[in-house]
């Protein structure tokens, strides 16, 4: 009798083992990510920068990490320009202007799940609404007030100092900085803070290299300030070119409050006294990068860290202030303006591509 039930127990026991092991375990299944959605620029939207950076949202409901192949071109089924990106934004550049472009984006989780999102569309502004908000050509004269008064330093200066007119870029006059404190103000109401282009012609003074290797340092001077060697109002700017030996390098600068975020370059120019150079600094928060070019050749750019000023003002050379304010005006280390020919300054509110 027991034997027969010690059998009958591992019968059971070996049964139910069985029927435990043919049990199915659920599977879980992969979700796709949800649909690419909120474009930037709008679906349809108009007269959009010919350099833009596109952006868009997007999720996993199992939360997985997602990339994006992006299509992009003027036909309306977008051919793929980008595979894999990483991030959910792209920057498209050196569009035509006047042109509908079409773009889509399609999420991947990696695991076989896969979202094609809808085909939007923008159209580029036109060529000929990009015109300079202002210019001064220095035909004998500079185009501003005779004087200024500066609300963040309290003090009020003659809108220029030292300067005289001479041959200018394209035969025509152009203005000449005399010395190490000359300077041309104007106001930076002319500034788009998001999104802007100052351009500005230079020939370098003979003597040049020979003179800022021989001051004190910093060795360099001043194309373009608002600061000099004060203190900084958020959204302050400047163009310096540093010195050594027979090269020199070109800086633009802006200043957050919190930090200067610069695009440099290593010093490797030696400019011609003989030639006008085409100096430009760009600005956009929506491309995000602050950029200076030479001869319409980007030399160097750096991150978009702050809006720029447009209360203030700013100088051809060196900001001079500080004497009223401080009784120290270009302390500690001098006037470091840029000695030489400048001309055809011009200032748009969008950032121009060379």
């Amino acid at each position: 009798m027991k034997k027969s039930f010690f059998k009958l127990f591992l019968l059971s026991f070996i049964l139910i083992f069985l029927a435990s092991g043919c049990v199915t375990k659920p599977t879980v299944t992969n979700q796709p990510p949800t649909a690419p959605t909120t474009p930037n620029p709008q679906d349809n939207e108009t007269d959009v920068a010919t350099t833009v950076t596109l952006s868009w949202t997007c999720s996993d409901p199992d939360g997985d990490t997602l990339t994006y192949d992006v299509y992009f071109g003027t036909l309306e089924n977008p051919t793929l320009v980008k595979e894999g990106n990483t991030t959910t934004s792209y920057t498209v550049e050196n569009l035509n202007p006047n042109t509908k472009y079409y773009w889509k984006v399609v999420a991947k989780d990696g695991k076989g799940g896969v979202k094609e999102g809808p085909v939007w569309s923008f159209t580029t502004a036109s060529s000929g609404t990009v015109s300079p908000v202002f210019e001064d050509h220095f035909e004998g004269y500079t185009n501003n007030d005779t004087q200024y008064t500066s609300s963040f330093y309290g003090e009020t200066i003659s809108s220029v100092r030292s300067i005289t007119y001479t041959q200018g870029v394209s035969g025509s006059m152009g203005v000449y900085l005399n010395y190490f404190d000359s300077y041309i103000c104007y106001p930076t109401s002319y500034l788009n803070p998001t999104e802007g282009t100052i351009i500005f012609y230079f020939k370098p003074d003979p003597n040049m290299y020979e003179v800022y290797n021989a001051i004190d340092n910093p060795k360099g001077g001043f194309l373009m300030d608002t600061v000099g060697w004060l203190g900084a109002f958020s959204g302050s700017f400047c163009i310096w070119a540093g010195f050594s030996g027979g090269y020199n390098n070109f800086s633009a600068g802006t200043w957050s409050g919190s930090g200067w975020s610069y695009a440099d370059t290593d010093y490797i120019y030696s400019l011609s006294p003989y030639k006008f150079y085409k100096i430009a600094f760009t600005w956009s928060a929506t491309q995000g990068k602050i950029k200076i070019y030479l001869d319409d050749t980007l030399i160097a750019e750096a991150n978009y860290n702050t809006q720029l000023d447009n209360q203030q003002l700013f100088f051809i050379g060196q900001n001079p202030f500080g004497q009223q304010g401080y009784n120290m005006a270009y302390w500690p280390y001098g006037p470091h303006s840029m000695i030489g020919t400048y001309d055809e300054s011009q200032i748009y509110d969008v950032a121009l591509e060379f």
